[in-house]
């Protein structure tokens, strides 16, 4: 191939030499004619030391044969840039002599050229070549497998501890290795084969390193706080590097060659080490005398102000800038008039939202902030997703039962058509990449979960309220027509609320009705029995606007009693839980929401957005938060810190109003 090449540009070059001085051509400076000439003399090198392959021998080992090829190659092919790439080929043709020598058992084995030829190019077509700057410059981050049959000057692999890498072997809770074994024997995989993968992995990866091979295990748990240890891979090649056994204890610099501990407290690089920004310059010179650091604040104020102020402010007992309170009035304003009860139509969700932890409303509603989803094969089904489709397959089932339909109508019916309706719902939103195991197993469940439903519908059909009316907006929705919305005056804010409500129950008369919010996790300890309040410290608003909304909308203009329900369809379990809440109930809520909604939309206006660690709902709802890598593992101790500031008594004043104790 490189011949060929080479006898096109000489064809080439001797075209450009026939046309003779007739024919118009573009200047050349004096720095391209040289480069030129130069270029045509190597060429005209390389043609000749390849003509002479005529004269090769007819058989030689592999590594001559692979010394011999690049003896002659490189003098016309050495400057190219894919030149590094060929010497990885020339490289396996070496090897193939020391796995020859181990096969035969004795010495070096004669490859006639011909049998060399054609493994050359084999391995030549079998080369793959780089696109753009990968392979070439810069940092590529790979998995194990993705990095196969590629070779880098330095490799580092990451994530050596156990439990990481080798992962933790868990057998297949479904199928395990002997039902395997004894389904189809050889031909399914088994779990307990994993570890001889992931070996022939890490072997994959230390064979990528041309030059420098660095692997790195951490002793802490940066999520959790808690101490690791190095996996089997990293102790097998600490043995290796000292040519003897090493365990955990004699893992030191003295006993392993190339190791290195590296402390996390540390703040600065070492004297040994050279600073490789101005950061690191200042980091040093901070560890070495801490009187460094007022002297450095005069010499750089902009940049030390931050800084210091968050380090001061961390060890006030009142809410500063740093930990949860806005002062800018220009913020605070931009704030009230984004998110604030002056801004227009707000859902019972965001109030929801500053009750339960004010610095995730203030993530979520202010800077808007989103999730990090990690991309990850599909287990299970979103929560959220699981949600949506369950209320929108009971709306499309209860529509074709309306008023007494569903308890005048035969069991065997409803449950033929709800399963009918549900499995059409559900195959139509199945997540992309589940397996069909799994996703059977999502199916089971939800068909059961409604199943119990259906029964608790029936079973309850008798108390004269009868479904009437599904998914009934209110307020001023996107997309939709403005219907009536309810409002609240709570202090100097008045509240105007929009949303839909799941389910409204009427009875025959429609003089009583029962407005349901259905939810499909778990009813909370905190709400089970008759535990909790309506409200929940304000954490648990639904219901109550509910009820408002119905005493504006034109068709419950007859209803006197209004009652509320939280109905749980508890997929995991099949278990169906209901927290209902009577007219009295009701009406008391609504007496103490307005107090409560002072509170929340003082604290929103007066930048008041500190981080709170337990809630009424769920103690630790720190543990389902989407922001608790922002939050920060100190949030406990600063939360006790700053609880004797004035607004954040005040917030807590929220679960003495509800009735509620306050949670410490």
């Amino acid at each position: 191939r490189a011949s060929g090449r080479l006898k096109r540009a000489e064809e080439r070059a001797g075209a450009e030499a026939e046309r003779g001085d007739d024919e118009e051509r573009p200047e050349l400076s004096v720095a391209e004619a040289e480069r030129r000439l130069a270029a045509a003399k190597e060429l005209r090198a390389g043609w000749e030391s390849v003509r002479a392959a005529a004269a090769w021998p007819d058989a030689l080992s592999w590594p001559e044969w692979a010394d011999l090829v690049e003896d002659k190659l490189a003098p016309a092919l050495g400057a190219a840039p894919d030149w590094t790439l060929f010497s990885t080929v020339l490289d396996e043709l070496r090897s193939l002599g020391e796995v020859s020598a181990r096969i035969s058992g004795g010495g070096a084995e004669r490859v006639p050229r011909s049998r060399m030829v054609a493994t050359l190019a084999d391995a030549l077509a079998a080369l793959s070549h780089p696109e753009g700057r990968f392979g070439r410059d810069g940092v590529t981050i790979l998995s194990v497998a993705s990095a196969r049959g590629l070779r880098f000057p330095l490799v580092i692999v990451p994530g050596l501890e156990e439990g990481k890498f080798p992962s933790r072997l868990r057998q297949d809770p479904l199928v395990l290795d002997r039902e395997r074994r004894r389904i189809a024997p050889g031909r399914l995989p088994l779990k307990s084969e994993r570890v001889e993968e992931e070996k022939l992995l890490f072997a994959m990866a230390v064979r990528a390193a041309e030059k420098r091979l660095v692997l790195v295990a951490s002793r802490l748990d940066e999520s959790s706080d808690r101490e690791r240890i190095p996996s089997g891979f990293f102790l097998r090649a600490a043995s290796a590097a000292r040519g003897a056994a090493v365990g955990y204890d004699g893992l030191t610099a003295e006993s392993v060659p190339g190791f290195r501990a590296v402390r996390l407290d540390r703040i600065a690089p070492p004297d040994t080490v050279a600073a490789v920004d101005e950061s690191e310059v200042r980091l040093r010179l901070v560890a070495r005398d801490p009187r460094a650091l007022p002297a450095l604040a005069l010499e750089e104020p902009a940049l030390f102000a931050g800084p210091l102020g968050f380090d001061r402010a961390r060890w006030e007992r009142s809410l500063t800038p740093f930990d949860g309170r806005i002062t800018a009035r220009d913020l605070r304003a931009w704030i009230a008039a984004r998110v604030g009860p002056a801004a227009g139509p707000v859902s019972a969700s965001r109030i929801e939202d500053y009750a339960r932890c004010p610095y995730l409303f203030y993530l979520k509603r202010v800077v808007e902030l989103e999730a990090w989803d990690e991309a990850a094969p599909a287990l299970a089904w979103e929560p959220i997703e699981r949600g949506r489709v369950v209320h929108a397959l009971l709306e499309a089932f209860l529509r074709e039962f309306p008023g007494p339909g569903l308890r005048e109508t035969p069991a065997e019916v409803l449950q033929e058509r709800l399963r009918a309706v549900a499995r059409a719902r559900i195959e139509a939103a199945r997540p992309p990449g589940i397996a069909d195991l799994l996703w059977e197993i999502e199916c089971d469940r939800l068909l059961e979960a409604l199943e119990r439903w259906l029964g608790f519908e029936l079973e309850r059909s008798t108390q004269d309220l009868d479904p009437a009316f599904f998914e009934r907006p209110f307020g001023r929705l996107p997309g939709a027509e403005d219907q009536p919305a309810p409002s609240v005056t709570a202090g100097r804010h008045r509240f105007e609320f929009r949303g839909r409500i799941d389910r409204i129950d009427l009875s025959l008369d429609r003089r009583r009705a029962r407005v349901i919010d259905y939810k499909t996790g778990k009813l909370p300890a905190s709400m089970s029995g008759d535990n909790g309040t309506v409200l929940m410290a304000g954490e648990r608003i639904q219901i109550p606007i509910y009820r408002s909304a119905l005493s504006v909308l034109p068709e419950f203009a007859g209803v006197e009693s209004i009652e509320g329900e939280y109905l749980h369809l508890e997929v995991n379990d099949g278990e169906i839980r209901a927290r209902s809440f009577s007219k009295e109930e009701l009406e008391s809520a609504a007496a103490r929401l307005p107090q409560m909604l002072e509170i929340v939309g003082d604290g929103i206006e007066d930048g008041v957005f500190f981080a709170r660690s337990g809630g009424s709902v769920f103690e630790e709802h720190c543990k389902w938060c989407d922001f608790l890598r922002v939050c920060g593992k100190d949030r406990v101790r600063r939360e006790e810190r700053k609880a004797g500031d004035g607004a954040v008594e005040r917030f807590g004043a929220l679960a003495a109003i509800d009735g509620l104790e306050r949670k410490e």
